[in-house]
């Protein structure tokens, strides 16, 4: 994957996805979105966000969000005849996973930048098999960008779902180490992985769906941790 290509898959294509999940706004019946306004927008959101100052019990902080520790209960109570609720977490696999995998990324991408600094002075971007370290490195740093952005940030309520785009980089750490691991011949680490992630949403998607669950304390076979409940 060369430069370019990196900016569109992880740069270009994100942001163009993001603003197409406001297309429904755009056809509301009352005050509909207008497309040339989306950039507007996006301050009217931060402002709506910076006004929420009173403290709730599921808020958190963003060195929790890397241990999975502060989850969202969104909904849990009967509903439509059955015991039901959403929990916002993230996939244990992924989130734990993915920590050990970014002081990877981050030591490779920072060893193949010395290696092309020392072998080709001036030339910063990685060629050849040096190329993959590299995206592992940008990986890290992307991931310690978006994490940063909330630890300084002024806003005192926070929640575990402004992990999500600090989640994606680290999904993406995760990966890039397996597909080294698979260009080393060692394939089992990949399918093992890959496994364990389906395993982890099959596992949890009745309590992210709102489907029905046994009992009212149904919620125990999801909150492994007391932190979680």
């Amino acid at each position: 994957m060369c430069l370019i290509e990196a900016a569109l898959w992880l740069g270009i294509w994100p942001v163009l996805v993001y603003f197409a999940t406001f297309t429904p706004a755009m056809f509301y019946a009352v005050n509909p979105l207008s497309p040339w306004h989306l950039v507007e927008w996006q301050q009217t959101m931060l402002k709506l966000q910076d006004s929420v100052v009173k403290p709730h019990r599921y808020m958190s902080h963003w060195y929790q969000w890397m241990l999975n520790a502060r989850p969202i209960w969104f909904f849990y109570e009967k509903w439509d005849g059955a015991q039901r609720g959403v929990l916002m977490i993230g996939n244990p696999y992924t989130m734990w996973a993915g920590l050990p995998a970014l002081l990877w990324c981050a030591a490779d991408g920072a060893m193949a930048l010395a290696r092309r600094s020392l072998a080709l002075p001036g030339k910063w971007w990685p060629t050849g098999r040096d190329r993959l370290s590299a995206l592992s490195g940008m990986a890290a740093l992307f991931y310690v960008g978006s994490l940063f952005f909330w630890a300084i940030n002024g806003k005192p309520v926070q929640f575990y779902y402004h992990y999500q785009l600090a989640a994606v980089f680290l999904d993406a750490a995760l990966a890039l180490v397996l597909a080294q691991l698979w260009r080393r011949g060692l394939r089992w680490p990949a399918w093992t992985s890959l496994a364990l992630a389906l395993l982890g949403f099959v596992y949890f998607f009745p309590i992210l769906a709102a489907l029905p669950l046994p009992s009212v304390k149904s919620f125990r076979l999801f909150t492994w941790m007391p932190v979680w409940k």
